[in-house]
């Protein structure tokens, strides 16, 4: 690949990231404001809402997968750091690449069964809000593809470092 290619492609990925992280936080911010509403409407005034519980299963689903997606970018997920802090570099990178494999297969096997479990209950609307299931757990799709061209790049990047 070209450089200004490559170059583009990670202002890309770290646009992606830093957009994904700012609307994580103002969900963040939304699931606490809701949670403090429903607290102070439940114990202060005797009368809770219905909405906003609806709204912050939504919020954290969300807030959950593209979590994922950032954590994945910013190489902050879980490692097992005692196995790894033991070995050596290029045992390291090995391990890492074929743990990303692994992980790019787990991914696709979600991504299909996401698809099929959006086509179940995609079109059933939530209770009190209506909201269509597919706008729920849409993120899901956008996440996993977002996870698998990250793991992609990210294991393009260790192999072609390592030769």
């Amino acid at each position: 690949m070209s450089n200004n290619l490559v170059q583009n492609l990670g202002k890309g990925r770290k646009l992606i990231a830093r957009i994904s992280t700012i609307v994580g936080i103002f969900m963040l911010m939304g699931i606490v404001f809701l949670v403090f509403l429903q607290v102070v409407l439940r114990k202060v005034f005797n009368h809770p809402l219905t909405w906003p519980e609806e709204m912050v299963r939504i919020l954290l689903v969300w807030v959950s997968f593209l979590g994922a997606y950032v954590a994945l970018y910013y190489k902050q997920h879980l490692v097992l750091s005692v196995i790894v802090n033991r070995l050596t570099p290029v045992k390291t990178k090995t391990l890492l690449i074929i743990t990303n494999f692994l992980v790019i297969a787990v991914l696709s096997i979600f991504l299909i069964w996401g698809f099929e479990l959006i086509q179940v209950i995609g079109m059933i609307p939530m209770p009190t809000t209506g909201i269509l299931n597919k706008y729920v757990y849409g993120v899901m799709w956008v996440s996993i593809f977002l996870m698998l061209s990250e793991l992609i790049i990210q294991t393009w990047e260790s192999i072609r470092s390592s030769v």
